[in-house]
């Protein structure tokens, strides 16, 4: 699929919507997907919106588990961006980690990291 565009809404009814540039089954019968070059967007219900991008990665529809490789950034509209070469993303618990090295700032300054989790979105 060319141009393609998942929405739908976390355990907390806050919209997402997941694009890229081309997405592809990984296996037949199954709800996973592979995506190049996706972008994830997620409306937070206190009006705040988080994105994420990467090179590739895939996304399992069901769980709703995105797995995000390559040049992953994570920016929060407050001002928050993190850079790291792989996520995870449970899209439905709003936990995002990995367990690579990570870099970024925002409003408390610079950060380095061996790894990083993020929860409640």
């Amino acid at each position: 699929m060319v141009n393609t565009r998942y929405v739908g809404t976390d355990q907390d009814d806050q919209l997402f919507s997941i694009t890229a540039d081309l997405a592809k089954n990984l296996l037949k019968d199954t709800t996973a997907v592979e995506l190049e070059m996706p972008k994830a967007d997620v409306a937070l219900k206190d009006g705040t919106w988080l994105v994420l991008t990467a090179e590739s990665g895939n996304y399992d529809r069901d769980a709703k588990i995105l797995n995000l490789v390559g040049a992953v950034n994570l920016f929060h509209d407050s001002g928050y961006e993190i850079r790291t070469p792989v996520a995870t993303i449970d899209i439905d618990k709003g936990i995002a980690q990995g367990d690579k090295a990570v870099e970024g700032h925002g409003p408390f300054g610079d950060l380095q990291a061996e790894g990083f989790r993020l929860e409640n979105k």
